[in-house]
């Protein structure tokens, strides 16, 4: 019996069980790359300065399906907790075919199973670095680079791979060593492949910051700090509403860079307290089964000042109920009294459970503690290992 890698192989340069994926917007040629026609019109593509990292989802089409395409759905936005910036790729298998795999190509090209002889240049780049995880862990993908064979086969013809590797629910670097490959020709410029055998139940996982880039291959995988700014919405208003004035884009003193937040609060309301959750996504207040997994850090920092001093607050992580709740019961500070000098504070998380995190940050502040009100100053909010 033939190994899967070698099936594969064979598959591709057979051209076998593939469908077109039509892109909507050309790229303008404009340094290394190359140009042509498509059976859906002009294209030009795999444009790219080779000065930088060459973004693989910029340059390169998601054309190539293969095997049980069927099988497969796959979202090119998905809000699922990405890595960077506000989406990922999502793929979301599900083994019904005949054949008991299925894989998808980005191609340059679209749609070109060298046939002719257009191809991204590559050379001097080392190594593909990716950002993988799966929905809840031991998935088993491969990835792989090159490997397209036919009259114009890529010059990398035996793919560099990752062999079939297994998932963690969260997110991970990867990378594909090129030293020494001829890359000047390649159409296919990032490919996954999942066979049933390996997933007799199917499986769903994310892609994120596809790149090849030169240089010395990373030796260790840094898990970057969680944003809570850009992931998470300051959406979740509770107690006396009327009495918060919130501004997102400060300019007064911030931590760092141009912009902090900035709370007032009035004490006048009838309750006699108000505070802010930062949720995801936008209004869950349990409601919603879309969550972010943060199973990987274990603490949350933060920088927090007042504007006059001795304002008293209670800042805390997780805590929402409802049909879809927070996996972290809070965790707080506890009531701190602030200086007008920024000063760090830190939650340690090592004792909850992050895996459905909802509300990622909280603020409140009570009229008995804030006789005249207060103003409150927040930045650099993150979720740290």
């Amino acid at each position: 019996m033939k190994k899967y890698s070698d099936f594969h192989l064979n598959v591709i340069s057979t051209h076998l069980f593939r469908l077109s994926v039509v892109m909507s917007l050309p790229i303008l040629l404009t340094f290394n790359g190359c140009l042509g026609d498509s059976e859906f019109g002009p294209v030009s593509v795999c444009s790219f300065d080779t000065s930088q990292a060459v973004n693989v989802i910029k340059v390169f089409t998601p054309s190539g399906k293969m095997g049980d395409y069927d099988d497969f759905e796959i979202n090119h936005q998905s809000r699922e907790m990405p890595f960077s910036g506000s989406d990922c790729i999502k793929i979301a298998y599900q083994p019904k075919g005949k054949l008991g795999w299925t894989g998808l190509v980005w191609q340059c090209p679209p749609d070109n199973w060298a046939k002719n002889g257009l191809a991204a240049n590559l050379t001097g780049y080392t190594y593909l670095s990716f950002w993988a995880r799966g929905k809840l862990g031991k998935e088993k993908v491969e990835f792989q680079v090159g490997g397209i064979k036919g009259a114009y086969p890529d010059t990398n013809v035996n793919p560099s791979s990752t062999g079939a590797i297994g998932l963690d629910s969260i997110w991970k670097r990867y990378t594909i060593d090129l030293r020494g490959k001829d890359l000047s020709h390649i159409s296919g410029g990032f490919t996954w492949v999942i066979t049933k055998q390996l997933n007799p139940s199917g499986a769903t996982f994310f892609l994120d910051s596809i790149e090849f880039r030169k240089g010395e291959i990373p030796a260790v995988d840094t898990l970057p700090a969680v944003n809570v700014f850009s992931k998470f919405t300051p959406s979740g208003w509770m107690g006396d509403l009327t009495d918060i004035v919130f501004d997102a884009d400060s300019k007064d003193k911030p931590h760092s860079g141009d912009f902090c937040m900035k709370i007032s609060y009035s004490a006048l309301g009838s309750q006699g307290w108000a505070g802010i959750y930062w949720q995801y996504p936008e209004k869950n207040w349990g409601d919603n089964p879309i969550s972010l997994d943060l199973r990987a850090y274990t603490k949350l920092i933060f920088w927090v000042r007042g504007k006059k001093g001795g304002e008293k607050a209670e800042f805390f992580v997780g805590g929402i109920t409802g049909i879809h709740p927070d996996s972290a019961k809070k965790k707080s500070t506890g009531l701190v009294t602030l200086a007008t000098e920024w000063k760090k504070y830190e939650i340690n998380l090592q004792d909850r459970d992050l895996s459905h995190v909802i509300g990622g940050f909280g603020w409140a502040s009570a009229k008995d503690d804030n006789r005249s009100g207060a103003v409150i100053y927040l930045d650099d909010i993150e979720f740290a290992k």
